[in-house]
Order: C-alpha cells, then sequence, then structure tokens
C-alpha cells in the first residue's frame, strides 16, 4: 500500500514538473508587449523648500497617463533642508556638489539587485533639474522610431549602434541585414512546423484571454541605426553604454536586440555579432514563453516615452485569487525613502566596497555608472530542458510501476 502510494506521488511530482517547462504558446516577444509592465526608473528631485511652480509643474508632467504617451519613470521630491533627513539620505551624501533643486535618475529596482554595488551604483544620470534635461532623457526621435516599430508588431528591433569606422558599421550592417532577412524566414518556417493542425470541423468561439495562445503571431526583424555621434541622442546612447561592464569602452559596432516594451534582451559586439549570436537570440525570443514572470527573464527595459497597450483580462488572475503581489508590483521599485533606509540599515552592518570611492565618484553628468551583464536565457533554457527530461523519466517509471502493481 504505502509502495503504491508512494508511486503515485511521485508520478505527480513528475508532473508538476514537467508543465512550467512547457510554458505557454505564445512567443516571448509577444507576450512581454502584451503583459509586461515598462519597469519604472525612479527620478528622485532634491530640493531645499518646496519647489517653484514651475519645477514642480515640470516633475507632475512626467505622471503616467493612461491616454497619453508617458515615460516609465516614477517621481519623488526629497526636502534636504532639514539636516536629520539630509544627513540619513545615502543617495543624497553620494551627489558631488550638487546644484539645488538636484535630479537623480536611478535604473529599475530590479536591474540593480541584479547588478549589485553600493550606494549609487545604479544610477543613470545626476544633474541639475531642466526641463531640456528631462524631456532629452525620456524621449528622442530614435526612442520614438523604436517605439513606433515595435507597436506596428515588429517581434525585435536590432538596435545598431555604430561605431568610430565607416567601413566597419556598413560591414556590419549589410552582415545584419542579409542574416537577418535569412533567419526572419528560418523563424517562421520552424514557428509552422511546429504549429498545432486546425480542426476540420468548426471550433467554438474562442475565449478573448486565451486568443494569442493558438493565433499565428506574425514574425518579423528590423534594423535600426542609432549613431553616436547625434546630439539629440547623447542620453540614448549613454544609457545603451551603461547596460554591461565595459561596454563604453567598446569602440565598434554594438547589437542590441529589443523586443516587448522596448527591453533590451543583451549587448552583442566585436566576434559576438555572428550568426549562431543571432539565430540564438530570435529563436529565444520567437519561441514559446517558458516562463511569464517578468523579473525571472533576461533583459533591462529603457527609458522611453510611449503609450503601450493594456495588459490583457487574466494576466494578474493567480495573483488576485491568492493575494500575492501582481506582476506590476513585482516589478514595480519601492519608494525612494524606504530605499534610502535599508541603504543605511545595511551601511551599519557592512563595510562599503573597495570600489566604491570610484563608483561614487563616476555620478556626473556626464558619465554613466557602468553595469554587469545580464544572465544568460541559454544556460536557464537549457537547465529547464534537463529538469524536464529528468521529470518525464521519474514519471513514466513511477506510472509503469503502478501499472504493473
Amino acid at each position: 500500500m504505502q509502495t503504491r502510494i508512494c508511486l503515485r506521488v511521485g508520478l505527480l511530482l513528475g508532473l508538476f514538473a514537467i508543465q512550467p517547462a512547457f510554458g505557454c504558446k505564445v512567443p516571448v516577444f509577444k507576450y512581454a508587449l502584451d503583459n509586461w509592465p515598462a519597469e519604472m526608473y525612479h527620478l528622485t528631485v532634491f530640493s531645499r523648500g518646496a519647489l517653484a511652480p514651475a519645477q514642480q509643474a515640470l516633475v507632475d508632467s512626467l505622471q503616467a497617463s493612461t491616454n497619453q504617451p508617458s515615460p516609465n519613470v516614477a517621481t519623488a521630491v526629497n526636502d534636504v533642508a532639514h539636516a536629520a533627513d539630509a544627513a540619513n539620505n545615502p543617495l543624497w551624501l553620494a551627489q558631488q556638489a550638487p546644484q539645488l533643486p538636484w535630479m537623480v535618475v536611478q535604473y529599475p529596482y530590479s536591474f540593480s539587485t541584479r547588478t549589485g554595488g553600493g550606494v549609487g551604483a545604479d544610477v543613470l544620470w545626476a544633474g541639475a533639474l531642466q526641463k531640456d534635461t528631462i524631456r532629452r532623457l525620456c524621449d528622442s526621435p530614435a526612442k520614438r522610431e523604436l517605439v513606433r516599430r515595435l507597436l506596428r508588431g515588429d517581434s525585435i528591433v536590432w538596435l545598431l549602434l555604430e561605431g568610430d569606422n565607416p567601413a566597419e558599421n556598413a560591414k556590419i550592417a549589410s552582415f545584419l541585414q542579409t542574416e537577418l532577412q535569412q533567419l526572419e524566414h528560418t523563424v517562421k518556417a520552424s514557428a509552422e512546423d511546429t504549429a498545432e493542425p486546425k480542426a476540420a470541423t468548426p471550433a467554438p468561439a474562442a475565449d478573448p484571454a486565451t486568443t494569442d495562445a493558438t493565433e499565428n503571431v506574425p514574425i518579423a526583424f528590423s534594423i535600426q541605426t542609432l549613431s553616436r555621434k547625434d546630439p539629440a541622442e547623447e542620453f540614448f546612447v549613454a544609457q545603451l553604454l551603461t547596460l554591461r561592464m565595459g561596454l563604453d569602452e567598446v569602440k565598434g559596432p554594438i547589437v542590441f536586440p529589443v523586443f516587448g516594451r522596448a527591453r533590451v534582451l543583451e549587448a552583442l559586439d566585436g566576434k559576438a555579432i555572428n550568426k549562431e549570436s543571432l539565430a540564438q537570440k530570435a529563436a529565444f525570443l520567437c519561441g514559446d514563453c517558458s516562463c511569464t514572470i517578468k523579473a525571472q527573464n533576461p533583459g533591462v527595459d529603457l527609458l522611453v516615452t510611449a503609450l503601450w497597450p493594456a495588459a490583457k483580462p487574466g494576466v494578474d488572475a493567480l495573483a488576485q485569487s491568492t493575494g500575492l503581489p501582481s506582476m506590476g508590483e513585482l516589478v514595480t521599485p519601492p519608494p525612494p525613502y524606504l530605499r534610502a533606509r535599508v541603504a543605511q540599515l545595511t551601511s551599519q552592518v557592512q563595510q562599503p566596497p573597495s570600489n566604491h570611492a570610484s563608483m561614487v565618484a563616476n555620478i556626473t553628468t556626464n558619465t554613466p555608472v557602468r553595469k554587469q551583464p545580464a544572465p544568460d536565457p541559454v544556460r536557464r533554457n537549457l537547465l529547464i530542458a534537463i529538469l524536464s527530461v529528468v521529470a518525464l523519466v521519474v514519471g513514466g517509471t513511477s506510472w509503469i510501476l503502478l501499472r504493473k502493481g
């Protein structure tokens, strides 16, 4: 009796272990566009006393809107007039000769927790509060074009950041044009081969919440070129070059696969720009979404101004039924005062890293802090595949033994 119970438990565990690996039938890029809210950057304004009406209006203009394009940035105003408040704010103490009102733009919370580092390591930009600076940080012609392509249905926008050598830029652009055109057809053919055959009899009406799980999503790639010398794209280029440690030292072309709501998968440069690498990224982003939780997927959301589609019904049904945080809550940073308090408590029990001084010194208006690379999706998918095979063997063996018993 005990043996039969153990066999049944083993079978159930095997089936449960297999189920997550298969995921849904919606491609990653499509699921990301429809369901993953853009992660929020943090813009903190330090002032002495209340902001002037025009300055407050400028900060208020960044608030999210449901019917107008708005940047994925959360704002907060921090009054440092009181000595106690200023002394307990590590982010404020890390600033170099700030001219009030002073603003600091920080990366999304999930990105800063992955890269680690001391106080100020997650800062994208710091400088005086000015309307033109905010506009150029959140918007630019290239960012608008990127958003336009994603909204029109491009599966992946391959953003090509040009290097210093025009001949090398032209060579890489030609290579991308040829390889991506072939790769687009390859991915389409693969999707058609694995698609489930349609029923010969009329099917019942589709459920709006699950329509994407059965429809054939079009695959389309495009290449967008970005010049480092374009003054209108200064902040956009600076952000791209901080997505990985040492990327700002690369003088040649760099390719960024962008999908979903302006989410960069990773940066490709030098010998990494090859057929195998392009095919790997395309296969991952155009393959079935095996993990629907955004925080568990690689990539970094860019700071852009856009009006993204509303999330489809049922996305947070599990969160509503269990009381767990919703997907949006999982990727939204905590308020600045809470982050400051956590940093303060951490500093009391842990010495700052050896390179703390250099990281703080890098917080200037012109030199963004460099970042560590995002995790490789190939290793994660390989691990999922191995676990799936093991679970299948365990479940199958249990079932055979159960039948014989």
